[in-house]
């Protein structure tokens, strides 16, 4: 249907010129104004996106994840915003992220706003079809991804700082489960790296049916969950994928 919070952001909008250079978007790509109605402070707060940099929302299944950086229209700072279709059963990524913030866990970027979008749900809860929820995030870190690291040390030192995150929120009863290439950035800033995308996470002491969803990319999922569908998602899975994670991008990505 049509999404009133997502549109053609007209060429004569005195935001556009400043965007456009912030985003690094050529004169002819498209920009598009986003609304995000953010649940903690209850405002309606509008960014600037261009194209996305992530490509899976092309996949004819899953939940038609995008992620863009963003101009912030009342700051002009560039940000990340995240648009997805969450499970409606799964925590609120919001919600997590507030909650190992207030743990203090570090290495997990800082959450600026973040809301369901009006309306838009599909799906229906029960039945072996899961009801999805029309979600956006924004996260004051955009990061640079993984696969462009400059070194193998910087390859392995923002890996290390994302394992530290991990450790440190399954300290607090919290399981990442889809621990990923796309889900760590490096933080050039600080010499660092970060753990995002918590939005498959769950409480450890959880015993249910989420506990048995399959979650994470394949090419990074353990082999004991790859060959026995039937177990639960743990720790030693998690450990596992950032092994993965790790010989993956750097045979993939670092010059030979």
């Amino acid at each position: 249907g049509y999404d009133a919070t997502f549109c053609v952001l007209p060429p004569s909008d005195s935001r556009a010129e400043a965007a456009r250079r912030l985003l690094g978007a050529a004169p002819s790509d498209s920009l598009y104004k986003v609304m995000v109605h953010d649940y903690a402070s209850g405002k309606e707060l509008d960014y600037i996106v261009s194209t996305p940099f992530t490509n899976t929302h092309q996949r004819p299944v899953g939940r038609g994840t995008r992620c863009f950086r963003a101009y912030d229209c009342a700051d002009g700072e560039l940000v990340l915003l995240k648009d997805t279709w969450r499970i409606s059963t799964f925590t609120p990524e919001r919600e997590t992220y507030a909650y190992l913030k207030r743990r203090g866990v570090k290495c997990i970027p800082d959450v600026l706003a973040a809301g369901d979008v009006s309306g838009q749900e599909c799906g229906v809860d029960g039945g072996g079809i899961q009801r999805l929820v029309h979600s956006r995030l924004v996260l004051k870190q955009v990061g640079v991804p993984l696969a462009k690291f400059r070194s193998t040390w910087e390859l392995v030192n923002a890996v290390a700082y994302a394992f530290q995150a991990h450790c440190e929120a399954f300290r607090h009863g919290v399981l990442h489960r889809d621990v990923s290439a796309g889900n760590i950035l490096i933080d050039r800033e600080n010499n660092q790296g970060f753990l995002i995308d918590w939005e498959m996470a769950m409480k450890v002491t959880d015993n249910d049916a989420q506990a048995y969803e399959r979650t994470g990319t394949w090419q990074f999922r353990s082999i004991r969950l790859l060959m026995d569908p039937s177990i639960p998602h743990g720790l030693r899975d998690d450990i596992e994928s950032f092994v993965h994670v790790l010989y993956w991008t750097a045979v993939k990505y670092a010059p030979s």
